[in-house]
């Protein structure tokens, strides 16, 4: 009854937007206020209540990665365990696959922005690069795109011939396996997938006329259509999401949910980690220093503190609790107990996301008529169905190697989605990366609300490394990030070598209109 009544909300509050013709920023802002309510409070389940003084285990992060680990630490009785998440529960609006930019605006997002840099962003607000970072009990997975792709096995056997022995490909593929749950009925005889594991990986029940299409565009050029997760990565395929009928499903409901009941295992929401406590002489952890409801607590570990509080966060608590550059620490009078290169080495994926394709057909995904007609919700609650099931509007993606590839290894990545930027009508994905309204309005203006779909080609394997510093040593300051996208400027740098792939869109039956590929200074 009360999932019933949810949904009559939101399929009232489009139907009226539509009916009296708001003007977009107030549908954003309804569809904002609307994702911030949530059906339930961690206080109510069985994991939560008061923090004891001592555990044998401390999780810092109850993200993808924490949640994963909490939930292994747990099956051990003789093991106590404690999560330490800043965030709360995720909400019913956070588990709708196609909305996923709507959750990118809300408290469920860090939000972070990394320095201003006139090489790149700069259609972005004060030239600065939006990173997102999940702040909730699943993290990144409450907020994410929801594709499932593991990597190449040949960056596991590479990291294991850097000096570290079981990072191997054969020693990581059993625990992909041990955590996978597969429910896409071609891959369950598949020796590289698994139907026993927490999470599971489904395809999105609804699907658009494109999508065939696109992997029919891979097989004229001589790709495959295989599995990315399977023998070979390269090749052209529909994606596999972490969703569960037609819904997300994030490392919340896939391991910390499950695990409550145990007795040996304690939530704290809201609860953010300043400090990891190291003995100066010894070097030893023995706890961690967290504030909540504006109350600073110490807690105290027996065995370890498991640091999972993210790409971005995870640096920052180590410098704060004296573990980074010495110069860095020593100017902001941080006592430093290791000096470490910590923060450094920052690769991330570069992106272009404005890539788009106009087509003479009503196949694509337009903001306006999926927000307009309340049938999609209605297809969403009643048979989980329908486009509100396609994991951040993705489809399909395939894996290419470029003239720049090395080894034979796919170098950039092409995600296929039958939506563009250009009916980005109410503004979500405008204020989830902070494009400038001036220059949408210059790139998309002529085609707004037309039907298009997009290409986003991203680079696997950047050269250029960034790295993460401290503000101040105010744990509730922004940490100082600097991505240095592109400072290495070769060729195959720019994800633009992507764009060379885009010949193969004459093949995909539908009279398509490509915009002029943007060079890496547009």
């Amino acid at each position: 009854m009360e999932a019933c009544s949810w949904w009559i909300a939101l399929c009232a509050l489009c139907a009226s937007a539509a009916g009296v013709g708001a003007p977009p920023w107030k549908i954003f802002k309804s569809l904002s206020e609307f994702y911030r309510s949530g059906p339930g409070r961690l206080s109510a389940l069985d994991c939560a209540g008061s923090v004891a003084q001592e555990y044998d285990f401390i999780v810092v992060g109850g993200g993808t990665a924490g949640a994963a680990a909490a939930g292994r630490l747990s099956e051990v009785p003789g093991w106590t365990v404690l999560v330490l998440e800043a965030g709360g529960l995720e909400n019913r609006a956070t588990e709708i696959p196609l909305m996923a930019s709507y959750v990118l605006n809300t408290d469920y997002n860090w939000g972070y922005s990394a320095e201003p840099d006139p090489g790149f962003c700069r259609a972005m607000e004060d030239n600065r690069c939006r990173l997102s970072s999940g702040r909730a009990l699943g993290g990144s997975t409450v907020i994410n795109y929801m594709l499932y792709t593991r990597g190449h096995r040949g960056d596991y056997d590479a990291w294991e011939r850097l000096g570290n022995p079981g990072w191997g490909y054969s020693d990581v593929l059993p625990l992909f396996l041990k955590s996978e749950q597969i429910n896409i009925p071609d891959l369950l005889n598949s020796s590289y997938h698994s139907e026993y594991g927490e999470v599971l990986v489904e395809r999105a029940p609804f699907r658009t006329p494109l999508a065939p299409l696109f992997l029919k565009a891979g097989q004229a050029l001589g790709y495959k259509v295989n599995d990315p997760n399977g023998e070979s990565q390269e090749g052209f395929s529909y994606v596999q999401a972490t969703i569960k009928d037609g819904s997300r499903f994030s490392a919340w409901q896939a391991y910390l949910k499950p695990s409550c009941k145990r007795v040996n295992l304690m939530l704290a929401d809201s609860a953010r980690v300043t400090k990891i406590l190291v003995h100066p002489t010894t070097k030893k952890v023995f706890g961690v220093e967290y504030v909540k409801d504006r109350r600073a607590h110490i807690v105290r570990v027996r065995k370890e503190v498991i640091l999972s509080a993210g790409t971005l966060n995870s640096p920052k608590i180590l410098m704060l609790s004296g573990l980074g550059p010495r110069k860095h620490l020593e100017e902001l009078g941080i006592p430093v107990i290791q000096d470490l290169p910590v923060g450094d080495n920052l690769q991330d994926h570069v992106t272009l996301s404005g890539l788009t394709f106009l087509v003479n057909e009503s196949v694509t995904l337009l903001e306006k008529r999926i927000l307009s007609q309340p049938k999609y919700a209605v297809d969403y609650l009643v048979h989980r169905n329908g486009p509100l099931t396609i994991p951040g509007g993705a489809e399909a993606l395939a894996f290419v190697r470029t003239k720049f590839a090395k080894k034979g290894v796919p170098d950039v990545e092409l995600v296929f989605g039958p939506g563009a930027y250009s009916s980005d009508t109410v503004g979500s994905l405008r204020k989830a990366f902070a494009i400038r309204d001036d220059f949408y309005k210059e790139l998309f203006g002529p085609i707004q609300d037309r039907e298009a779909f997009s290409i986003v080609p991203v680079l696997l394997r950047p050269h250029s490394l960034g790295y993460i510093r401290l503000r101040s040593k105010n744990p509730f300051h922004w940490p100082l990030i600097y991505p240095n996208y592109l400072v290495r400027r070769e060729r195959h740098e720019g994800p633009c070598g992507g764009c060379q792939d885009g010949e193969f869109f004459p093949y995909t039956g539908l009279s398509s209109t490509p915009n002029t590929c943007p060079t890496r200074d547009t």
